[in-house]
Formats: structure tokens, sequence, C-alpha cells
């Protein structure tokens, strides 16, 4: 089971590097997690950077974390997170972006994180990146890797899927860890959890993933 950490201080988690050469991969930074959630929230997307294929990707993803919902995480837990997703917002609004507390930000031109990690999720302050208190930017690498419906490796440019990455990334902003990282041995509902980072196509919550929410929030 996934374990949110409440910690003051950054904390970077180790990586699990993957046997494919540029396989996706994730890796995160976190300050101070989520204290003073407001009554609603949405996930900020700048709408230009992506169609509307990949924007319908976005927002089906965060909808899982979705607390508006009826039963948000299953039909025995309504469940809440402290973010109180209330939906995706696409917006080239510079001014909204720039002040969201919870958004994606999709690296074009520069990438600082390591070509191999697909995902960067910052919670706090990420090195000299400081998205402030109580906001959580993620980090998309376009870069080095295509954003698809599938994973296809490649030694120059593998291609993943959009929706389990951000997904993935989601879960980092809502305080969960990679298990192989907490657990080992880790179990199987653990691998077959989104938050176990491989090249599968992923796009629900699985009950591990589900039970770390719970249990956290």
């Amino acid at each position: 089971m996934k374990s949110k950490f409440a910690v003051s201080t950054v904390l970077v988690g180790a990586v699990l590097a993957s046997q494919v050469p540029m396989a996706a991969s994730a890796f995160w930074a976190w300050g101070p997690t989520w204290t003073t959630p407001s009554a609603s929230r949405y996930l900020y997307v700048w709408s230009s950077s992506f169609t509307s294929a990949q924007q319908t990707a976005i927002a089906n993803a965060n909808m899982a974390y979705d607390s508006s919902k009826t039963n948000a995480f299953d039909p025995g837990d309504p469940g809440s997170s402290t973010l109180h997703i209330s939906g995706t917002t696409f917006s080239t609004n510079a001014t909204a972006y720039a002040n969201a507390t919870f958004k994606i930000s999709r690296q074009t031109s520069t990438w600082t994180f390591g070509s191999r990690y697909v995902g960067f999720t910052c919670l706090g302050i990420c090195g000299t990146i400081s998205p402030g208190a109580n906001r959580s930017t993620i980090y998309l690498n376009d870069v080095n890797f295509n954003f698809g419906t599938s994973f296809i490796p490649s030694l120059t440019s593998p291609t993943v899927d959009l929706q389990t990455i951000v997904l993935h990334e989601l879960g980092h902003s809502h305080g969960l860890g990679h298990p192989e990282q907490i657990h080992n041995p880790f179990t199987p509902a653990e691998a077959a959890s989104v938050m176990y980072v491989n090249e599968t196509v992923k796009r629900s919550l699985t009950s591990d993933d589900i039970k770390g929410l719970e249990v956290n929030y």
C-alpha cells in the first residue's frame, strides 16, 4: 500500500531504472504535503500544448481522482483527496495558468530532470523550482518522448501512453509513491498498481492505489 510523505524538506525518490533503453520511467520530489485544501481545485493545462485527443486523455486521468463524483474511488467508500479535484481546465490565460495551484507543464524545448524520465512531479519545491506552498506542478518530457496511446520502445524517441503517465504523476501529486521503493518485496497488487513503473497501459486506479488514497486521506 502506498504511503503519504508528510515532510518539511525536499525528498527525492530513488529511480527505478528500466531495462529497456529510454523506456518511460518516473521521478518525483516533494516538499510539504497539502495542508490547506480549497473547497474546489482544478487541474490547469495549457490548451495549445495538447491536441483535443490528448486533452481528453488528461481529463480522463484526472477524473479518476475527482472528489466531486459520487463514490469517487470505489462503491464501498466515496473517499476524498485533500486536493478536492473538481475537473480539468484547459486555458490560454497566462495569468490564470501561472497562478494555478495544480497544473501540468509540457516541456517542449528544455528538460532538466534527466532524459530517461518522462514525468517529474513537484509538490512544494523541486531543487531550484518552487511552485509554492500547497501547489503541485507535473512536468512532462516532450523533448525525449512522444505522447501517444501506447508504449513503443525506441533508442531515440520512444512513445508513451499519455493517459497512463498523467494518471501516474497525478498519484504523486496526491502523495503516493512507487511501491517498489516503499516495500521490498512488493505484492502482486502493488505490481499491478498505477504507481508501479513499467511500460504497461494503465488508465484506471487499481485496488492498491485506491487503498493508498483512502488510508492517507
